[in-house]
């Protein structure tokens, strides 16, 4: 996943060393993004919003997983046209509880 934003960054390595999968010669991490959006998701308030900005193949792989953890999304073209293959995806974390069949919708 492209990483832009300071907090995600430290949401990225906290999960993969509390995982032991950062590499500590190159301090890249091996964790998959599964990982990630399920750490986002136990931090991420209900109604909180998280936009992501990648290829469209790693978003459509973000928007399945968030998707099954009851999350609202939207995927928008690149500023610069539908041509590029950047895409930009915002999820929005629903309330819900266990047994409930609504949910909130922002």
């Amino acid at each position: 996943m492209f990483i832009r934003d300071r907090v995600v960054e430290h949401l990225w390595r906290q999960v993969c060393k509390g995982n032991k999968l950062l590499a500590n010669s190159n301090d890249q991490c091996r964790c998959n993004a599964e990982d990630i959006l399920l750490e986002m998701d136990r931090i991420l308030r209900p109604e909180g919003a998280v936009i992501f900005r990648d290829q469209a193949n790693m978003l459509m792989q973000v928007k399945r997983t968030v998707k099954g953890m009851r999350w609202n999304t939207k995927m928008v073209d690149h500023e610069d046209g539908p041509l590029v293959s950047e895409k930009v995806l915002f999820a929005v974390k629903q309330y819900w509880a266990v047994g409930d069949n609504t949910m909130s919708s922002v």
